[in-house]
């Protein structure tokens, strides 16, 4: 058999796609640790959703949820009017952009 169907016949090496991530949490929830122990920083990042469609407050929460695993303190700015007006958006995201505490937005 030739390419990677997943059969085990194409040569190529299986990743295991679980415990990759879970070595990933684990080095990068031992950086957190570390940037607050030797520099008290928690790193913390802001989201800003607008609109209220059900799959994407899910996939903020799986990110929420990812976040707070490894330390990083996370902020949802969850603005439910899908026709919020531009200049409020904007507000609100220089607000998040200017705040000392937050490192990603």
């Amino acid at each position: 058999s030739s390419g990677g169907g997943g059969d085990g016949g194409g040569g190529g090496a299986l990743l295991d796609g679980k415990a990759m991530a879970a070595r990933a949490r684990a080095r990068l929830s031992t950086r957190v640790a570390r940037l607050v122990e030797q520099h008290g920083v928690q790193p913390h990042i802001a989201v800003v959703l607008v609109g209220a469609r059900g799959d994407s407050g899910t996939y903020v929460r799986m990110k929420q949820k990812a976040a707070e695993a490894i330390g990083v303190r996370f902020t949802l700015e969850h603005i439910r009017d899908e026709q919020v007006p531009q200049d409020q958006l904007v507000s609100v995201v220089r607000s998040l952009d200017r705040a000392d505490d937050v490192h990603g937005l």
